[in-house]
């Protein structure tokens, strides 16, 4: 008996061929892939800072003191003097703005009684008046800026009593009340400090 005929081997072949293409079928491959992109996001650091070369103390620092004036008369002023105010942080500072206060060692009649006029790098004139009526002690000069990191921006500033002086800059002449007998031999301190967001 022939088990491979010519006839057999053909029906086996094509029966071989249709096996390996059911095999095909159920065997293919399906490719997947994951993707992931990431972002690192750093906070900054803030770091205003103030400087004058009329400094007293708390140079580099966010509140700073003056020098003091020799005895002044019931008519003087102390002249424009600069304060500068530096951006040492690695991103912007917005929304600084200056606060002129009393530290508390002086009296308050004298501070009662005392002008103040306060420039910009530019030369404009943001505040002219009463530093106590205005302030009522403690208040804030509109905003500079905001300031790129590293630079800088400029307050003038030019405490006054009494009429007739020229102030300098663009304050003009002061038409202020001269200090009265009342403040004799009294002093005050007026500080200077900063506010600033990034």
């Amino acid at each position: 008996m022939k088990f491979f005929s010519f006839k057999n081997l053909a029906m086996t072949g094509a029966l071989s061929a249709v096996g390996l293409g059911l095999i095909g079928v159920g065997a293919h491959a399906v490719f997947t892939q994951n993707t992931t992109s990431a972002q690192t996001i750093n906070a900054g650091t803030l770091n205003v800072l103030l400087y004058s070369t009329d400094y007293l103390s708390g140079q580099g620092s966010t509140y700073l003191t003056l020098q003091p004036t020799a005895p002044e008369s019931s008519t003087f002023n102390t002249g424009l003097q600069p304060i500068q105010v530096y951006n040492g942080s690695n991103i912007p500072a917005t929304g600084i703005s200056a606060t002129f206060s009393n530290d508390g060692t002086g009296s308050g009649a004298l501070f009662n009684e005392l002008y103040v006029c306060v420039e910009d790098n530019a030369g404009n004139v943001i505040f002219n008046g009463s530093l106590a009526s205005e302030f009522n002690g403690t208040a804030t000069i509109p905003s500079l800026g905001p300031i790129a990191p590293g630079a800088s921006e400029y307050y003038y500033v030019n405490y006054y009593a009494g009429n007739g002086q020229a102030l300098g800059g663009n304050c003009g002449t002061s038409g202020a009340a001269s200090l009265d007998n009342s403040v004799e031999g009294q002093a005050v301190t007026p500080t200077i400090a900063v506010v600033f967001n990034g």
